[in-house]
């Protein structure tokens, strides 16, 4: 259970969201801690991202700093999330769960 700061939104108020809306904002927040790990495991569940990791889920050598994590992720979005399919449930609540454990 993550203690809830008076500044972050609550996980009610996240989940009314749409899930453009999420990702913006998770985004937005991974950019300002830097956290690359994060974008790597988004990219790990989006359609499409054998283009950028091995079978066994590792890169492959195409991102080498933060903001390669970022643009392969912004690629593999585009510019919505709808594309994402049967992954949507799974994507807004790792959404959800970054943005009340790290604001946004």
């Amino acid at each position: 259970m993550t203690d809830q700061s008076p500044d972050r939104p609550t996980i009610d108020e996240l989940d009314a969201l749409p899930t453009d809306e999420l990702k913006d904002r998770a985004l937005a927040a991974a950019r300002r801690r830097g956290d690359a790990g994060f974008l790597w495991e988004l990219v790990k569940h989006l359609p499409e991202s054998a283009r950028f990791t091995g079978e066994d889920g590792a890169t492959t050598g195409i991102a080498t700093s933060f903001n390669d994590v970022l643009a392969v992720v912004e690629e593999l979005f585009g510019h919505r999330t709808g594309d994402v399919g049967d992954m949507e449930p799974l994507l807004r609540a790792r959404f959800i769960d970054y943005l009340t454990t790290h604001g946004g």
